[in-house]
C-alpha cells in the first residue's frame, strides 16, 4: 500500500520535530515541513502532499486558518487543524474551511495516527462520491430529455441545462416558481389534477403544453416518478419530459394527409359510381336502342321475298344467323350494362339489387346462394345501398376466386338499439383465409371493402380457417 505523503505547518520547531519522529514511525513519508501559511502553500503547490496538518495560530500575518482555506479549495488536498486553543471563535472561523478533523497539543501518537487515517478515508471517499455526482451531474444536464423536480406543491426546485434552453428561460426564472406559471388554464387544471392523485398516490404519465419564453408552445409528455417520506406522505417529484412537439406536428401532418386520401378516395368512389352509371345509361339507351332497331329491319328484310328461290333461301339463312348474333349482343349489353350499374340499385334499392346479384351469381357459378334477407321494406340512402352492393359484389367475387366453395349464406339485417346498424354477412364453406392475408396492404380486395366502410365509421370482421372457411362481416352505422 502507497504510504500517504504529509505536509507539516507548524512555527514551534520542537513540535514539529516531534511529529516527524511520530509520522515516520507510523509509516507516513514527510514532504517537508513550513513555519508560516504563505510558505505552506508555496510548498503544497509544489509538493502536492496527501494531507497537511496545519497549525491554526502562526506567528505570522496570515493565519493558519486561511492557509488552510486555500489549500482545501484551491488544490483539494485534506487538511487537519493543530491547536492548543480551543475558544469558541476559533473553532467556528476553522470550521467554515471544511477540514477533516482537530488534534489538541500536546499530541498523542494514537490520536494522531486514528485522525489521520480517518480524514484520508473520508477525502478518498468524498473524492469518489463527487466523480460519481460529476458523472451523473454530466449525464443529467446533457440527457435529451428534460429532468425536472418540484415540491409537493409543484414548485420548481431543479430542471436540467439542456431543457431550460429548450424552454428559453433563465434558471433564475424558472427556480422556485410554480411549473403552472408556464402554462395555459387548461393544462393548469390538468397539472393540478394530476398532483392531487399523486398525493393520493395514485401516479401515470400525461401530455403538458408548456409556454416557452418565445410566445410558442412546447408539447411534453411528463413520466412522473413521486418521491414519499418515512411516512408515506407525498414530498416531491422527479419527472422526465419528453418534447413530443416535432412528433405531434409529424401526427398533426399524418393524419391530415391520411383525412385527404380518404376524402380523395370517397370522391374518387363517387365519380366512378357516376361514371359507371352514365356509361351504364348509355350503353342501355343508346346501344340496346341500335341493336332493337337493327333486328326490327332485319325481319322486315326477312319477310321480302328474292325473285330467286336459290337467293331466297341463303338470305334467310344469313338473317336467321344475324338476328341470333343480334339477340347475344343484346344481352350482352345488357349484362355489361348492369355489372357496370346495376338499373335495380337506382330504381329499386339495396335489397332487389342484394337479391339480383345473388341470382347472377348462381346461374353463372353454379354455386348455391342462399338469401336470408330481415329487412325487405327498408329504404336505405343512395350512399350506403352503393356502398353494401360494391362489398356484397366484391365479396362474391372474393369466393369466385380464392374460397373453391360449394355454397355460399348471405344475411343482411339491421342490428343495435333501435336497429341503428345494418349488418351484411357473407359466409362460404371453402377453404378459408389465413390471417395475414387479412392484414395484407396486397389484399386490394379487402383493403377497398376497408375504404368503402371508413366513409361511413363501418367495421370489417374477417374470420376464417384452413378447410373451415370464411366469414366476411360488415356493419354500417343508419344514424
Amino acid at each position: 500500500m502507497k504510504k500517504a505523503r504529509i505536509l507539516i505547518v507548524e512555527d514551534e520547531l520542537i513540535i514539529a520535530s516531534d511529529l516527524r519522529k511520530i509520522l515516520t514511525n507510523l509509516g507516513y513519508g514527510i514532504t517537508s515541513t513550513a513555519i508560516s501559511a504563505e510558505e505552506a502553500i508555496k510548498k503544497a503547490e509544489l509538493e502536492k502532499p496527501d494531507l497537511v496538518l496545519m497549525d491554526i495560530v502562526l506567528n505570522t500575518k496570515m493565519s493558519g486558518i486561511f492557509a488552510a482555506d486555500q489549500i482545501r479549495t484551491s488544490l483539494d488536498i485534506p487538511v487537519i487543524y493543530l491547536t492548543s486553543y480551543s475558544d469558541k471563535k476559533t473553532i467556528e472561523r476553522a470550521k467554515r474551511t471544511e477540514p477533516y478533523g482537530y488534534l489538541l497539543k500536546p499530541i498523542q501518537e494514537k490520536s494522531l495516527y486514528i485522525t489521520i487515517e480517518m480524514a484520508l478515508y473520508q477525502h478518498k471517499v468524498e473524492k469518489r462520491i463527487r466523480h460519481s455526482e460529476e458523472k451523473y451531474r454530466l449525464l443529467v444536464e446533457n440527457m435529451s430529455e428534460g429532468l425536472i423536480k418540484t415540491d409537493k406543491n409543484g414548485v420548481v426546485t431543479f430542471l436540467n441545462t439542456n431543457f431550460i434552453e429548450k424552454h428559453g428561460f433563465s434558471p433564475n426564472e424558472i427556480f422556485g416558481r410554480n411549473a403552472t406559471d408556464f402554462m395555459d388554464e387548461k393544462n393548469q387544471k390538468e397539472f393540478k389534477k394530476q398532483l392531487s392523485l399523486r398525493k393520493r398516490g395514485i401516479c401515470s404519465t400525461y401530455e403538458l403544453v408548456l409556454n416557452k419564453k418565445d410566445g410558442s408552445k412546447l408539447l411534453v409528455l411528463v413520466s412522473p416518478w413521486p418521491v414519499y417520506d418515512s411516512k408515506g406522505i407525498y414530498k416531491e417529484v422527479i419527472a422526465v419530459l419528453t418534447d413530443i412537439t416535432e412528433l405531434h406536428l409529424t401526427q398533426e401532418k399524418l393524419r391530415e394527409a391520411h383525412e385527404e386520401l380518404q376524402s380523395l378516395s370517397t370522391y374518387l368512389q363517387s365519380v366512378k359510381e357516376e361514371e359507371s352509371k352514365r356509361i351504364a345509361r348509355e350503353i342501355h339507351d343508346e346501344l340496346s336502342q341500335a341493336l332493337t332497331v337493327l333486328k326490327m329491319d332485319l325481319s322486315w328484310v326477312a319477310r321480302k321475298e328474292p325473285k330467286e328461290k336459290k337467293t331466297h333461301k341463303m338470305v334467310a339463312h344469313k338473317i336467321k344467323y344475324m338476328m341470333r348474333l343480334i339477340d347475344n349482343t343484346i344481352l350482352a349489353v345488357q349484362r355489361i350494362s348492369s355489372e357496370l350499374r346495376p338499373g335495380l340499385l337506382d330504381d329499386l334499392g339495396l335489397v332487389p339489387s342484394i337479391e339480383w346479384q345473388a341470382q347472377q351469381f348462381e346461374e353463372r357459378t353454379k354455386i348455391p346462394c342462399k338469401l336470408n334477407i330481415n329487412c325487405e321494406d327498408e329504404s336505405f340512402g343512395p350512399d350506403i345501398s352503393t356502398a353494401v352492393f360494391r362489398i356484397f359484389q366484391e365479396a362474391l367475387t372474393n369466393v369466385l376466386r380464392h374460397a373453391h366453395a360449394t355454397k355460399v349464406n348471405v344475411s343482411l339485417s339491421k342490428h343495435g338499439s333501435k336497429s341503428s346498424n345494418l349488418e351484411l354477412i357473407v359466409e362460404d364453406n371453402g377453404k378459408g383465409i389465413a390471417e395475414d392475408k387479412v392484414k395484407s396492404p396486397m389484399s386490394y380486395g379487402i383493403v377497398g371493402i376497408r375504404e368503402r366502410l371508413r366513409r361511413f365509421d363501418g367495421t370489417l370482421k374477417i374470420t376464417g380457417a384452413p378447410g373451415k372457411g370464411t366469414t366476411l362481416k360488415v356493419a354500417l352505422p343508419l344514424q
